[in-house]
């Protein structure tokens, strides 16, 4: 069965650094709808269709290009990627991470300076900061009708990056918060799952259906793909998307983060987290089935493994439970659960 969810007109969103934005009353109460409306459909095993009323062009889509050589970027749009290796903020010898933000986020927004910013400390790397503000700065209908074809962009430009310069699909890592966590997965999806690494944080929630794996981040959209849940009670989904999954103090809402009432604090501690594990990773999780029992120590000789970080170990699989302090440095290492 299938469910038509036609435009809907939304508030204006304030600003609010925990997360890019705070939701309004108005925001808040259509974002629950389209929970509920999400729920309702996984309940009944039906599939969402929305009308795609949007009209896209990948010439609005760009990319800032980092190294340590260049931590002012360069803008190359979406058509100039044969002129990409010409850049000297561009280093054919070195390994790429592209970061894409989510809704009423800019390429400027926390999540891309805090990830870029540790990316640069730990290595010398080209960082990509995805350029989509233009359709992430819409309603939020509009911004989810977006991602396919902003991750069908990215995707197209890896590859005529790879192809035009030999340069190998290997050497990109994808990173992608919220809706640019679905914009990744479109994008691993385009080149046929053969992108080593995609990390999803916090991928969004409301209108991504876990029975439709083809319109959202799957574990077949890369080699090996990995998700930080950080708010699975409202803004993020609340199932498996990833080869691993990593619940921090549940998943569902973050220690340190008060009354936050728009879930815009915990969405925003994925990234957070992220970045934190880039430079010093304390991140010990636990395979486990649920996090009461990991609480209860019920997994303490279970596999355990490090949430996010940049070397993966692609035998971890699962769903894994830690705890982390409310305040940073959030890694607690090894706390014995």
């Amino acid at each position: 069965m299938y469910v038509i969810v036609e435009f809907v007109v939304i508030a204006f969103i304030l600003i609010n650094p925990s997360f890019g934005f705070k939701l309004s009353n108005d925001q808040l109460s259509e974002i629950r709808r389209y929970k509920e409306l999400t729920e309702k459909l996984t309940a009944n095993n039906e599939t969402l269709i929305l009308t795609d009323s949007i009209k896209f062009d990948e010439n609005d889509i760009s990319f800032y290009v980092y190294t340590r050589n260049d931590t002012n970027g360069t803008e190359v749009c979406y058509n100039q990627s044969n002129e990409l290796m010409s850049l000297s903020s561009f280093d054919p010898n070195l390994k790429t991470v592209v970061i894409t933000h989510g809704w009423y986020n800019t390429y400027e927004s926390p999540v891309d300076t805090l990830l870029k910013d540790s990316l640069l400390k730990i290595d010398d790397l080209n960082v990509l900061n995805v350029n989509w503000d233009k359709y992430a700065n819409e309603i939020y209908l509009e911004s989810v009708l977006a991602v396919p074809h902003v991750g069908k962009t990215l995707g197209k430009f890896i590859q005529t990056v790879s192809e035009n310069f030999n340069y190998p699909l290997d050497n990109f890592t994808l990173m992608g918060h919220s809706l640019g966590a679905h914009i990744s997965g479109f994008a691993g999806q385009y080149l046929n799952g053969s992108l080593p690494h995609i990390i999803g944080m916090d991928p969004a929630g409301p209108l991504f259906l876990e029975l439709d794996r083809n319109n959202r981040l799957s574990e077949d959209d890369a080699q090996y793909v990995q998700a930080i849940h950080t708010n699975a009670l409202f803004l993020g989904v609340n199932y498996n998307v990833g080869h691993v999954d990593f619940w921090p103090n549940g998943g569902l809402a973050q220690p340190g983060c008060g009354f936050d009432w728009d879930g815009a604090c915990s969405h925003g501690r994925s990234y957070i987290y992220m970045a934190e594990s880039l430079e010093d990773n304390q991140f010990l999780a636990r395979c486990c089935s649920n996090y009461l029992k990991y609480l209860n120590e019920k997994c303490v000789n279970n596999t355990a493994g490090l949430m996010g970080g940049y070397v993966y170990d692609y035998s971890l699989t699962g769903d894994l439970y830690l705890k982390t302090n409310s305040d940073s440095p959030y890694g607690l290492g090894d706390i014995g659960l």
